[in-house]
């Protein structure tokens, strides 16, 4: 009798992998055979991925078309494994991805690093709020020693493209 933690390691292994090894363990319930219950949770997997992908690359998804991104997305879920518990973080490598298979169309990539910037900027540490009183309180002399700080979340990355002009086109009303 294999243990509760081997059979999951097996479904999970089975899922990720489209293989179907759990077969032989399980008994057919009702009308769906064992393998027929395996690939429907393959599918939403895959699906539930393709979705997440989907609305954080929102900008990428829509200048791509669904057949293109959806293409993409299953090409990424395949060659990079979710290995996070926060679905959130999925996406990490996708602007990489991209780059590297359209490495002709570097506006691809460089439009998903922005959505992918963007959904991430509000996930840093905080940081204490400048106020106006506070810069309005210093005297002349105060402003010889005035430092101002980024906020840790901010990032700059160099872009190649017109890929700002591109997510603002899709994000205008």
């Amino acid at each position: 009798m294999q243990t509760l933690e081997r059979l999951q390691s097996v479904f999970q292994d089975d899922v990720l992998t489209g293989q179907l090894q759990l077969v032989s363990a399980l008994g057919r319930q009702g009308k769906v055979s064992p393998s027929q219950g395996i690939e429907i949770y393959q599918n939403a997997y895959r699906l539930r991925l393709i979705e997440t992908l989907k609305d954080t690359f929102e900008h990428t998804a829509l200048y791509l078309g669904d057949s293109w991104f959806e293409s993409a997305c299953l090409d990424y879920i395949q060659s990079h494994p979710s290995e996070n518990h926060n679905i959130g973080f999925f996406g990490q490598q996708f602007p990489d991805f991209l780059h590297a298979h359209y490495p002709k169309d570097p506006d691809i990539g460089e439009l998903a690093l922005i959505d992918w910037r963007l959904r991430r900027a509000f996930d840093g540490p905080d940081e204490q709020a400048l106020e106006l009183g506070v810069l309005a309180d210093l005297s002349p002399s105060d402003w010889d020693f005035v430092i101002f700080r980024f906020v840790p979340t901010l990032l700059c990355h160099p872009l190649q493209s017109n890929a700002v002009a591109i997510w603002q086109a899709i994000n205008a009303p």
